[in-house]
């Protein structure tokens, strides 16, 4: 994918999320940004081609993630 994509707040939220509840990995939002992109279906991949996103950075607030885990 090359190109810049923007995703908006709720999305980088989602992604946290599903970081957690599908790979158990804790992200900030910078690191994951790229997975929001991939989930908002705004980068264009090429069909049966792999992706990969670099997650680097757990430097989320843990009032931040309390929220984003409780949330309806």
């Amino acid at each position: 994918m090359d190109e810049i994509v923007n995703v908006t707040e709720p999305q980088i939220e989602d992604a946290i999320v599903a970081l957690i509840a599908h790979d158990q990995v804790v992200a900030e939002g910078s690191g994951a940004v790229g997975v929001a992109a991939l989930r908002s279906g705004r980068g264009r991949l090429e069909d049966g081609r792999p992706a990969a996103d670099v997650n680097a950075g757990a430097n989320i607030d843990a009032g931040v993630l309390g929220r984003l885990l409780t949330r309806p």
